[in-house]
């Protein structure tokens, strides 16, 4: 995350608490616990970050580093239309929505591929740059942004709508706030976007209500 490592660990401590809080949520809500489990990945994304911050990304900070892209790249492509799955339950949207976790498997794959080439961090600036040995295509960068935003918005909750909304709008925002640092910013709107998930977890009277529509 831009800013500084004191930013990146409150961010961490906040989704984290958030993730658990959800956690406990879904124990009337079996379904919304793959929506559970986002805050917390971002958690732990953001906590890595701080890691990379204290440490200048050398030594445990590239191993954080190293960490943190294969979640980005290769975790969130298949993760992210897999949860809108599990928690919507109309056949037509999660028809819909398994078309694009399938864009979301060679993602994933290439997102490996380009981490098997040493990953430079340069942590300065109030910025993270992370720099691959192997180039990630620009036209991939708007598949990989439509592959994790898309299903959230084909999901009947509104916070998970909004959330989806929240990240698609963000990816041309953190371009033009810091482009070589995008994806670190990007993850920064993402994680405070995620915190909204927690109004997304239905009370069992509602939710089955949600399915008939």
């Amino acid at each position: 995350m831009c800013f500084s490592a004191p930013a990146s660990f409150t961010a961490s401590a906040v989704c984290g608490a958030i993730g658990i809080m959800m956690f406990f949520k879904t124990q009337q809500e079996k379904r919304y616990f793959s929506i559970a489990v986002i805050p917390v990945i971002f958690s732990i994304h953001q906590a890595l970050e701080g890691i990379i911050w204290l440490t200048g990304g050398s030594g445990c900070g590239a191993s954080s580093g190293f960490i943190y892209g294969i979640i980005a790249n290769s975790f969130w492509p298949i993760y992210a239309p897999l949860s809108a799955y599990f928690v919507e339950q109309n056949p037509y949207r999660r028809n819909l929505i398994r078309i694009i976790a399938s864009i979301g498997a060679p993602l994933s794959i290439y997102g490996l591929y380009i981490l098997s080439e040493p990953l430079g961090i340069d942590a300065s600036g109030y910025h993270i740059i992370y720099k691959t040995g192997i180039p990630y295509p620009v036209y991939l960068e708007y598949v990989y942004a439509i592959t994790v935003s898309v299903p959230f918005l084909l999901v009947r909750s509104q916070m998970i709508r909004l959330f989806g909304i929240t990240i698609i709008l963000s990816f041309p925002a953190s371009s033009a706030l810091h482009y070589a640092a995008r994806a670190s910013v990007w993850c920064f709107f993402a994680a405070i976007g995620s915190m909204m998930l927690y109004l997304s977890i239905p009370s069992k009277s509602t939710s089955h209500t949600d399915d008939l529509r």
